[in-house]
């Protein structure tokens, strides 16, 4: 199962590598993704208002439909609006995420597998040192209630 994988626009085809396999996913993408999971069903607006900073309707709206053109979100029309819902659970999709990376990564023609491996290790033994302080922060926000967004100190303004 190819969750990942459909034709590329344009914009995909600047950020990823000619030779990439399948469509490249972006960080509007990811994060829609990751709210659509919590959210189970949302609108553009709910996407919006989740989001860790400020994102114009227009370009969260696109966004959504290409996943859904893509065959990643199914949508329905409810009272003049689309609500978007992930065909796959996140499991599904996190699975199928890494394994694209992976792909990716090994794919590199310039440079060896013992190379890239090499720098997965290294890679890996970095973010099990910093993996205390994830945990933290991620209970951190699952506290505050808004979820994936970033944590506001109450005593500044938002910029």
């Amino acid at each position: 199962m190819d969750l990942l994988q459909s034709t590329t626009t344009s914009k995909t085809r600047r950020r990823s590598s000619p030779n990439a396999r399948g469509s490249f996913i972006g960080p509007l993408e990811a994060e829609a993704m990751q709210i659509l999971f919590h959210l189970e069903e949302g609108s553009v607006r709910d996407v919006i208002d989740q989001l860790a900073y400020k994102a114009a309707y227009t370009t969260v709206m696109t966004t959504l439909a290409r996943l859904s053109a893509k065959g990643v979100l199914t949508r329905r029309m409810v009272d003049r609006k689309f609500l978007y819902r992930s065909r796959f659970t996140e499991e599904e999709w996190r699975k199928e995420a890494a394994m694209q990376a992976a792909v990716r990564f090994l794919g590199t023609p310039t440079v060896s597998r013992e190379v890239l491996m090499s720098c997965l290790r290294q890679v890996i033994a970095l973010q099990s040192e910093a993996a205390p302080a994830q945990t933290h922060l991620a209970n951190v926000k699952r506290r505050s209630g808004r979820f994936p967004g970033p944590i506001r100190n109450p005593q500044t303004p938002d910029a």
